[in-house]
């Protein structure tokens, strides 16, 4: 019974340090496993604010860009919409310059056209200086007319 009760408590002086020797790892297993981590939680956690500070500057650039590009757009229809107002501006002067020659040539085809008319009053015969003008003609025919039969005669 002695050699029992000396195995036994070999047995128990053994498992004693095994045990502990085993808490002692295991402590230091899991202490490890906790500082590794709270650090990857410390990285991730500045991950995390980088991760929101490069998304902001990727959106301020996105919007900076549309902006670019939107201005440039308005730049262009501004430019576009000048240069329409500058042709229209020259087609208008243009368009009165042309009125304005067409009532010249008005006013003067009226003057040449009223001096026609007045030459034709003055010098063109009337009616009656027609009728006169025949009367005339046939007088003098007739006359033609005797001479010849008195010369034939």
């Amino acid at each position: 019974m002695q050699h029992l009760l000396t195995q036994h408590l070999l047995a128990q002086a053994e498992s004693i340090p095994t045990a502990a020797i085993f808490q002692a790892l295991f402590s230091a297993v899991v202490s490890l496993s906790l500082w590794k981590l709270t650090a990857w939680q410390r990285r991730y956690e500045g991950l995390e604010r980088r991760l929101n500070e490069a998304t902001g500057r990727l959106i301020d650039e996105r919007i900076r860009a549309v902006s670019t590009e939107l201005e440039n757009h308005t730049r262009a229809t501004r430019a576009s919409l000048d240069e329409t107002r500058q042709r229209l501006a020259a087609g208008e002067r243009a368009m009165v310059a042309m009125a304005e020659a067409d009532h010249r040539f008005e006013l003067t085809l009226t003057a040449r056209l009223d001096g026609m008319k007045d030459y034709v009053r003055e010098f063109a015969p009337a009616r009656t200086d027609l009728e006169r003008h025949e009367q005339s003609v046939e007088r003098r025919l007739t006359r033609v007319e005797t001479r010849l039969e008195e010369l034939t005669g």
